[in-house]
């Protein structure tokens, strides 16, 4: 056989190449849900953000509670759900960084929640 080293060789590459193109593209799979669900809580954020906004225009009584939900709602934004962090997520191929924004992303929907359970509350209070 005089030709075993070179089949064994083009084998290894072949192999070796179909890893490297499966690889890159369930990468580039998972970067892309992990964009879509950003842009999801990124939305859901400043939905909830303006919902408040017009909630403590429209009722002109003080609400401490509601004041306090939207700024803790606007620093959780500006601090987790930032179009520059978004950019970052976006141009750079590090799972860590990839890793890290999932976690703090179902953190944020999570809180988001939250405080829409406490933006009915304070709505149904204003109506009694």
């Amino acid at each position: 056989m005089p030709y075993t080293q070179e089949i064994t060789g083009a084998v290894a590459l072949l192999s070796i190449s179909i890893y490297y193109l499966y690889r890159r593209s369930k990468t580039k799979e998972e970067r892309q849900h992990l964009l879509i669900k950003f842009k999801r809580t990124q939305n859901e954020s400043l939905r909830l953000e303006d919902d408040l906004k017009k909630y403590l225009s429209q009722n002109e009584a003080h609400h401490e509670r509601a004041k306090t939900i939207l700024s803790e709602l606007q620093r959780c934004h500006t601090s987790y759900l930032s179009e520059e962090l978004y950019i970052k997520v976006r141009d750079e191929n590090n799972i860590l960084l990839r890793t890290k924004t999932n976690r703090s992303l179902d953190i944020q929907k999570k809180r988001l929640k939250e405080i829409k359970k406490e933006m009915i509350e304070l709505k149904i209070k204003a109506l009694l």
